[in-house]
């Protein structure tokens, strides 16, 4: 007969403790140990900071289990204080401990940077883009790594800052000449230092990188893809949509058909955009948001703000998708929904910078210029500390 396990915890908690890496929230104790043993490599920063120790005393009530996790900070070992926690209540049993001994005594064994590499690559994919850049450079002060630069470039390339990528990326390129890689891997490589190159406006260099990956394997849909986007920033418009269908026939990739589309709205043909839009296979938010982008460029704002709605519908807890049906609703003239909408999004993601920015035009907009000057000075410190964080 299986064992009931009662909480320790016997009354309901109302505040959850959220893990950083994984967006996971939890309401107990032992709900809090089995994401740990489950995912303790993301959990690394978790269960020994100061915040989780405050919501073990104070949201749950518990002193003192919070005093024996936050003794567990004398240990030396990562693997010592993780068996520590998750042995500090009856809950996993002899085996399942042993087992994740022997996983955690591989993975220390492993080169630091390859552990911090892994974890980097976690939080890239759940697009936590921060903690990717701080944990890159971490695991690249233990020496140049062709792999690590990369990403580490990746990663600033989402942020916009295309010159400190294209730096990494030629750092990378140095780098990979003394490893043994495949064609493919240095033709990505090459493709990745054009992109920033063009976003740089270091044009000669991205043809040159466009050349080389050219006579690596032609046959490559991003060299046209990225042709498209070398003359879409030397302002050549028009020829650049030949490039992006060229990449299309060559391979069927929805992020071709949007750029088309987002191109043919700057050369303001609305009937060409939702065309090309027919060609998305699967409707999903993504394609939903893009429609509202043509019908919101063409001023058809009642129509965008639709669309807004029903991809969320099927996605209600997107931070974005509120923060575009704010921006609809204003640009239509509705700020009473508009003002509901952009506080639903920072509910959901209080740190979203365009959320944030969003609100604030609708300060404005509203009239409310010292709440709009509030909202403002507070994007301006946030961008500041950002700015800190990655110079």
């Amino acid at each position: 007969m299986p064992e009931l396990l009662l909480c320790i915890s016997q009354s309901e908690i109302q505040t959850p403790y959220q893990f950083k890496a994984t967006g996971v929230n939890v309401y107990s104790f032992e709900e809090a140990i089995y994401h740990c043993y489950h995912y303790w490599k993301q959990s690394i920063d978790d269960f020994q900071s100061s915040e989780f120790f405050e919501w073990v005393r104070d949201s749950l009530g518990l002193s003192f289990l919070a005093s024996r996790v936050k003794s567990l900070s004398k240990l030396a070992n990562f693997s010592d204080r993780l068996i520590g926690f998750l042995s500090i209540i009856d809950y996993f049993d002899e085996v399942q401990l042993t087992e994740l001994k022997i996983l955690l005594a591989k993975w220390e064994e492993r080169l630091e940077w390859e552990r911090l590499k892994e974890r980097a690559d976690y939080s890239l994919q759940k697009n936590d883009i921060s903690r990717a850049y701080a944990l890159y450079r971490k695991a690249l002060s233990y020496g140049e790594n062709a792999q690590i630069l990369n990403n580490l470039a990746v990663t600033l390339m989402k942020l916009e800052h295309y010159e400190q990528a294209l730096t990494y990326f030629e750092r990378a390129l140095k780098a990979i000449t003394a490893e043994e890689v495949s064609d493919r891997d240095n033709q990505q490589l090459l493709l990745n230092l054009a992109e920033a190159a063009i976003y740089s406006h270091d044009f000669v260099r991205a043809q040159a990188c466009l050349r080389e990956a050219e006579n690596i394997d032609p046959t490559q849909a991003d060299i046209a893809f990225l042709y498209g986007e070398l003359n879409v920033e030397t302002d050549n418009i028009r020829h650049s949509i030949e490039f992006f269908e060229k990449a299309l026939n060559m391979k069927y990739d929805p992020h071709y058909i949007y750029r088309i589309a987002q191109t043919y709205i700057r050369l303001r043909k609305y009937d060409q955009a939702f065309e090309v839009l027919k060609k998305i296979i699967d409707k999903d938010t993504e394609f939903q948001t893009h429609q509202a982008s043509v019908y919101a460029a063409a001023d058809n704002m009642p129509t965008a703000v639709k669309c807004i709605e029903n991809a969320l519908q099927t996605d209600h807890n997107s931070a974005k998708l509120w923060m575009l049906l704010a921006r609809y609703h204003r640009m239509n003239y509705d700020l009473t929904n508009a003002d509901e909408a952009v506080a639903q999004a920072l509910m959901l993601d209080p740190e979203d910078d365009n959320a944030q920015l969003e609100s604030a035009r609708i300060k404005k907009a509203q009239g409310k210029m010292k709440d709009y000057q509030v909202v403002l000075h507070g994007i301006l410190d946030g961008f500041k500390r950002k700015y800190r964080d990655f110079i």
